[in-house]
């Protein structure tokens, strides 16, 4: 159970992280999650922290990982950045509080649009810091801790100042963004200009100002919040959340993960391959690895269109561009065919070209018994997966599902954790021998032998 931010701390510091520190000649970037001292610890701030760390641990998109992580309390802030300054750890500081939620859906160009996207474009000019500006009249003016970005080597210049300070004394732009205290710069004296993010930036991002959220979690969580529906439109943390997230499923026509890497070097000889539908990856890997005449095959899904799309595509033998048929077959909130985007294209090519790849599904199918499971593999059914696993060489692919983006909305991390445990528990207590590629809850991709 995670009972308070010590508690999620104390997991991703367990796990791993989301990924090892960069050399800030690879990546000068540093992103610092913060938790509010004063706001109280219930299951939605807990979801709300697990939205934010996952959104900057990695990825134009918050889908990967990487990214030179750190969590602390506000308050701390001010020693958490020192301590990067001292240690030569970056140049440049995202500090994001727990609430904080970024669209990741809109792209310019095939290319993706989101904060993450901005934080790098700020990373590479000369200014100061970019913050939330709040000037009231007549009152100290200061920034909202919701989100920042700061350039560390301006503020080591300046004497390492609290950022969260508040100023009397100040010049500030004429305009505003709304009402009368959000100017689109601001001085404080003994300070450089502090500029506030503007309209396009703003309408890609939400907080939660930690309103209370906790039934509406449950609800997500049992599957009952429909995110079609017009009940949130007064909550904009979950109106932001329905521009990341739909009712419906995604069919992944072609594979955005590269495959891999060393699947050619490996001679052992496979009993089972289980893998998902999703694109062409099962049958590009019942091609590469060594298999003999009474190898079977698992594809499985979560959803039953998934699987029976995919059955269509191999029982027709259907060419790649007859897929897009199968799209009149259903409504666009029921299923979504995805193809890649541009920034994606160089991972579906290392897999070769669709006529190849379309060969390797006819070969599939002709050689080898294929099965279609049903299965939901954070909930499965173990039993089933021991019976098919025990005593055999297996070769497991769970791709990305573990830190896919849909299972982080409904499962809380630890309870993800605890299924990706109990599923590698059960396949080294069963399996001959075992081969099992993916991603852990933390997006980190791993090979388990």
């Amino acid at each position: 159970m995670i009972e308070c931010w010590e508690d999620f701390k104390k997991l991703l510091d367990d796990t791993g992280y989301s990924g090892p520190r960069r050399n800030r000649k690879k990546d000068p970037k540093i992103y610092i999650l913060t938790y509010p001292d004063k706001v109280g610890w219930n299951h939605s701030i807990y979801r709300q922290a697990q939205m934010t760390y996952m959104q900057i641990s990695g990825g134009d998109t918050g889908a990967g990982s990487g990214h030179h992580v750190i969590l602390c309390r506000q308050s701390e802030v001010r020693n958490v950045l020192l301590e990067c300054v001292q240690m030569d750890l970056g140049t440049h500081a995202m500090i994001c509080s727990v609430g904080m939620l970024f669209v990741v859906t809109i792209t310019e160009e095939g290319l993706p649009k989101s904060g993450i996207v901005s934080f790098d474009e700020f990373s590479k000019t000369n200014n100061y810091m970019r913050a939330h500006i709040i000037a009231k009249p007549n009152q100290k003016a200061h920034i909202h801790h919701q989100h920042v970005e700061l350039n560390l080597d301006i503020w080591k210049t300046f004497k390492f100042p609290n950022i969260f300070d508040r100023w009397e004394k100040y010049i500030r732009s004429d305009d505003n963004y709304h009402d009368d205290y959000t100017p689109s710069w601001i001085k404080p004296k003994g300070l450089p200009k502090i500029i506030n993010f503007p309209v396009e930036e703003r309408n890609r991002k939400v907080f939660s100002y930690h309103r209370n959220q906790k039934d509406t979690w449950k609800r997500i969580e049992s599957g009952e919040f429909k995110f079609n529906s017009n009940w949130f439109e007064s909550q904009p943390y979950f109106r932001g959340l329905t521009r990341n997230f739909s009712d419906g499923v995604n069919y992944y026509v072609e594979n955005n993960e590269k495959p891999f890497r060393h699947v050619h070097e490996i001679k052992k000889e496979f009993d089972l391959i289980i893998s998902p539908c999703g694109g062409y990856s099962t049958e590009y890997y019942s091609n590469k690895l060594n298999l003999s005449k009474n190898t079977e095959i698992v594809l499985y899904d979560h959803d039953q269109n998934l699987i029976d799309i995919k059955k269509m595509t191999i029982d027709m033998k259907m060419p790649f561009e007859d897929i897009k048929k199968l799209e009149k077959l259903y409504e666009p909130d029921e299923v979504s065919f995805v193809y890649n985007l541009k920034y994606q294209e160089d991972r579906w090519t290392e897999y070769g070209d669709i006529e190849t790849l379309i060969n390797y599904q006819r070969e599939m199918d002709d050689n080898y018994d294929v099965e279609f499971w049903l299965m939901n593999l954070i909930e499965p059914d173990y039993n089933r997966i021991i019976e098919k696993v025990k005593g055999k060489n297996v070769f497991l692919n769970t791709s990305n599902i573990f830190s896919y983006h849909k299972v982080l909305l409904y499962y809380p991390l630890d309870v993800i954790w605890e299924s990706y445990n109990k599923l590698e528990d059960i396949l080294k207590s069963n399996c001959n021998d075992l081969l099992w590629i993916g991603t852990n809850p933390n997006k980190c991709w791993r090979h388990l032998k």
